[in-house]
């Protein structure tokens, strides 16, 4: 993967996806609203960075929101979630791609108690982590963090009732997802001489058009 398909998919990954330590129990229920409006401060001004590419600024940043969710109750897992793959983009964009990795696969950790490989939000991050291994040339992580992004975003577009409101748009999101990511799986796989799974690919990307 080059280095500016690599930019282009992290961007397209950070647009579409933005559709610790214990919090102390003796501390009353006014602490965590001002912690939140700390963090979602932060979260804003980090996010902001993200969406105009500052990468390194977005890092601090990013890392500042973390440590503010880490103090976080437990019920407030989607925002500790978002802000380890807020650091994990920002690190992707600066191409150390495997530290971006460590805080993607921290995301999917803190996030387990609300969401699991049903969810979009799992899926999008697989993605990001296949794609960090794609960009080192490690073709078989990839490839495997590839298949789990296809496979949990199969699982969430499949559970959108189309009549739910805004279902409709959630589906064609998730349909445009699923198919950058297996135009990148379809990529790796060449690259690995992978021709079984070069034939299952161009499968799967022909039925989505059907």
């Amino acid at each position: 993967m080059s280095r500016k398909q690599g930019s282009l998919i992290i961007s397209i990954i950070f647009l579409l996806c933005s559709a610790g330590a214990a919090y102390p129990q003796h501390q009353a229920p006014e602490d965590q609203i001002k912690l939140g409006q700390k963090f979602f401060e932060a979260e804003e001004k980090c996010r902001g960075l993200l969406r105009n590419k500052q990468w390194k600024e977005a890092e601090v940043t990013c890392k500042a929101a973390v440590q503010l969710a880490d103090r976080f109750a437990d019920y407030r897992e989607l925002e500790k979630m978002g802000a380890y793959e807020n650091v994990g983009n920002s690190l992707a964009g600066q191409r150390r791609y495997e530290e971006a990795i460590n805080y993607f696969s921290r995301a999917i950790e803190v996030g387990k108690p609300r969401v699991d490989d049903t969810n979009a939000e799992v899926g999008c991050l697989y993605g990001s982590i296949a794609i960090a291994y794609h960009a080192l040339r490690n073709l078989d992580k990839a490839r495997e963090f590839y298949r789990k992004a296809v496979k949990t975003y199969q699982a969430a577009y499949s559970i959108i009732d189309p009549e739910a409101e805004h279902g409709v748009e959630m589906r064609q999101g998730y349909l445009k997802m699923l198919k950058s990511i297996l135009e990148y799986h379809l990529l790796a796989a060449e690259q690995a001489g992978a021709l079984a799974e070069v034939g299952e690919i161009k499968r799967q990307i022909a039925n989505l058009t059907k």
